[in-house]
């Protein structure tokens, strides 16, 4: 039987314990959590801890979604971008503005508008079946392949002895030979049905033992002839960690028609008022955006990666990222603003990866606002008025 987790903002835990029980009604086991005393800045691990390992999860995105900052840490810490083909996350779209916002994850993860139980069910369903069917058909092929494995011709096991090599016997009245050391059994033997004896002195002079590797003397030990070995090199030191912030810094608003700058800050905590001068250095109309962001204790030599995503303005380059060795690092992403009228403001989204793991986020957004106007007309443009004059004054020189 499936089992569901359904989680609201502390605000819409109604409509989540309703959806639940709708649900419980279609054949489909769940909860609905309140997570009102995790619903803090870290808040995301406690309530990620809460989900079953195999449940479906339903995030509901109620009315106030869109603003709430904590549920956007649950969704891009804990939710995955990419199209989760186990469709165990599921978003309940009770807010079209929410929905705009997440629109990467929606349209990434199965989604239910309105919250609509019976879809979700039946969307359960479906995968439980297909997953169901995978199991057993990987069940099949292993059956399969032992028997396959049990149906192959064993091979004939070798002999165990030059005694037991070969179609003929030698006659008693042969001589018996003993090699000692070699560990020839007494008695004839033959290889091979010509009559012909095993020498053990024969099979040495056509594989003779390859002479043992010679043995390096022990470490620090001077023998004659040869320097003087080299000390033991000591432990490598423990990796330097140092404690690192984010943020974003943009214009108030993008102008349409202008290339504006959108810079990430990668720092120390000490560093956070060199970080700022610096990018109101680059930019003087640039500002804070979407709050500084704690990215934990991280290892110097790390390669830290800066990823864009941006609806309402193009970008070119997405990612950018540089190695971490303690300094701060700067991100700067030349934005292009639309220019369909249609679209009034730009979001963005920044991820922050640590070797491709992703370890904050940042999102804003940026309202758009016209381009500039072009210049007046000067007074020699052809389109000023002719006006009739009385007097005029010419002056002329010849040479």
């Amino acid at each position: 039987m499936p089992f569901v987790i359904v989680i609201a903002p502390p605000g819409g835990h109604s409509q989540a314990a309703a959806l639940a029980a709708e649900l419980e009604a279609l054949g489909i086991t769940g909860s609905a959590l309140d997570v009102s005393e995790k619903w803090n800045e870290d808040g995301w691990r406690s309530i990620s801890a809460l989900w079953p390992a195999g449940a479906f999860v339903v995030l509901c995105l109620t009315k106030g979604a869109a603003r709430d900052t904590i549920l956007n840490n649950v969704i891009w810490r804990a939710v995955p971008l990419d199209k989760d083909q186990t469709g165990r996350f599921v978003f309940a779209v009770f807010d079209p503005e929410a929905k705009e916002k997440f629109a990467s994850f929606v349209e990434a993860q199965f989604s239910a508008p309105g919250g609509d139980a019976a879809i979700i069910a039946d969307h359960i369903k479906r995968h439980e079946q297909a997953m169901a069917d995978f199991l057993r058909q990987q069940e099949e092929r292993r059956k399969a392949l032992e028997e396959a494995v049990l149906r192959q011709p064993r091979p004939t096991p070798a002999p165990s002895s030059p005694r037991d090599i070969g179609g003929g016997e030698v006659g008693a009245s042969e001589p018996r030979r003993r090699v000692e050391g070699i560990g020839a059994a007494d008695g004839p033997v033959r290889v091979g049905g010509a009559g012909r004896r095993y020498d053990p002195f024969e099979e040495l002079l056509r594989n003779p033992v390859p002479a043992p590797a010679p043995m390096s003397p022990p470490s620090g030990l001077q023998t004659r002839g040869a320097p003087a070995t080299a000390p033991t090199q000591k432990a490598a030191a423990p990796a330097k960690l140092d404690k690192v912030d984010s943020m974003a810094f943009a214009p108030k608003k993008l102008r349409r028609g202008t290339t504006e700058l959108i810079r990430v800050a990668i720092f120390q905590p000490k560093d956070r008022g060199r970080a700022a001068k610096a990018a109101k250095a680059a930019d003087a109309r640039t500002q804070s955006a979407g709050g500084a962001q704690a990215l934990g204790q991280i290892e110097r030599g790390t390669r830290i990666a800066a990823v864009i995503d941006a609806r309402g303005a193009l970008i070119e380059d997405m990612r950018l990222e540089a190695e971490w060795n303690g300094a701060p690092l700067d991100f700067n992403f030349p934005v292009e603003p639309s220019l369909d009228p249609a679209v009034a403001q730009a979001f963005f989204n920044i991820r922050i990866l640590a070797d491709d793991a992703q370890i904050g986020a940042i999102t804003f957004v940026r309202p758009l606002i016209p381009p500039k106007k072009s210049g007046a007309a000067s007074k020699l443009d052809s389109r000023e008025k002719l006006r009739r004059v009385s007097r005029v004054f010419l002056s002329y020189s010849s040479s």
